[in-house]
């Protein structure tokens, strides 16, 4: 019976005012949290949208300036920042109150793009569309060559020869101002584009000059292009001489000279052909008069008698016989070598036995 007692009086013994009260105070402020998590949330809603305004798409930049319109969040707009960024890469994070901003760093001939993203406190972002512009301080380049070979005015080639005009713009050159221009007349030419757009970076233009723009005799080659901002270039090249068949680099040359022939020697004659050609070696006596014809094959690759007609260096001997095959005597002979019946190098060879 004490037993009862004891916990009647247990259970009804007053506690102290404090007692259970944090925990009380913790739950209602959890309570309150969780209402407003609930009816409020986190911020999710990003900045405003917003655009380039400078450069413009495809135009020219001269000066780097990079200007947009002002995003707005709804924390404020005075919590948003702006990322710039340039080529891909970002170029600076600046504060709301700045709504432009110039390129310091040199930018090289050619296209670029920009694009800035807003951000607020809790990194909601918004984007502008990508800009893609252009600098452009040089004109286009023309150059012109022949079978490879970079052309100089008063060159002399060969009928045949390919010309080829490259013309170069980093921001692209326009395809229908491109032309290659052969005595004041636009010529047709097969053509290479670096890319299929309006203006490519590069255009290579192929005129075969075994046409009949291109007779023997001399000829102006000229040629002229705009790039997209239509900023012109042109070049010509006013005295080209045109000849049939090979030509000869440098100065023919024979050894030994003189020669013994009386002694089983022979006399090599040497020279450099810019094409394959059939060519004919003629020996000739001071008056003029032919003693000897040697016919090199056409192309053929190996020296000695037979040979001589191959692009790049070739060689032709001589026995010192005439063309019944008996030894012509002691003097100083010449020999000339010819393609397509036009006498392209000479030279003089010595006997002395």
């Amino acid at each position: 019976m004490a037993d009862k007692n004891e916990v009647h009086q247990l259970q009804h013994t007053p506690r102290p005012l404090g007692e259970g009260l944090g925990v009380r105070v913790f739950c209602f402020l959890f309570l309150i949290m969780t209402f407003t998590c609930f009816a409020f949330g986190a911020d999710t809603t990003p900045p405003t949208s917003f655009e380039i305004t400078t450069p413009t798409q495809s135009s020219e930049s001269s000066n780097n300036y990079i200007q947009w319109s002002a995003s707005v969040d709804d924390t404020g707009i005075d919590k948003v920042t702006y990322d710039i960024y340039v080529d891909g890469s970002k170029e600076v994070t600046l504060p709301y109150t700045d709504l432009f901003y110039t390129i310091t760093r040199t930018l090289v001939d050619g296209a670029h793009t920009v694009y800035a993203i807003a951000r607020d406190p809790s990194s909601n972002e918004t984007s502008t569309d990508t800009i893609t512009f252009f600098v452009n301080t040089i004109n286009p380049t023309i150059e012109i060559y022949y079978d490879g070979a970079l052309l100089a005015d008063s060159t002399t080639i060969r009928k045949g020869a390919k010309i080829h005009a490259l013309f170069r713009d980093d921001c692209g050159v326009s395809k229908t101002s491109a032309k290659l221009i052969i005595d004041s007349v636009v010529v047709s030419t097969s053509n290479y584009y670096s890319d299929t757009s309006d203006y490519p970076t590069t255009i290579i233009m192929t005129f075969d000059a075994s046409s009949s723009h291109f007779s023997s005799g001399v000829h102006s080659i000229g040629s002229e292009c705009k790039d997209r901002f239509n900023d012109s270039s042109s070049t010509t090249l006013s005295s080209i001489t045109v000849i049939e068949g090979s030509t000869i680099s440098g100065t023919p040359m024979n050894y030994p000279n003189p020669f013994k022939p009386n002694s089983g020697q022979k006399t090599k004659i040497t020279y450099t052909l810019s094409d394959d050609s059939n060519i004919i070696l003629y020996i000739t006596d001071a008056t003029g008069r032919i003693l000897r014809k040697i016919s090199p094959v056409f192309g053929a690759s190996s020296s000695g008698i037979g040979s001589g007609g191959k692009l790049g260096y070739n060689e032709g001997e001589w026995d010192g016989t005439n063309q019944s095959g008996h030894l012509v005597g002691n003097g100083v002979y010449l020999y000339l070598i010819t393609s397509s019946e036009k006498i392209i190098g000479s030279g003089q060879i010595a006997k002395y036995d």
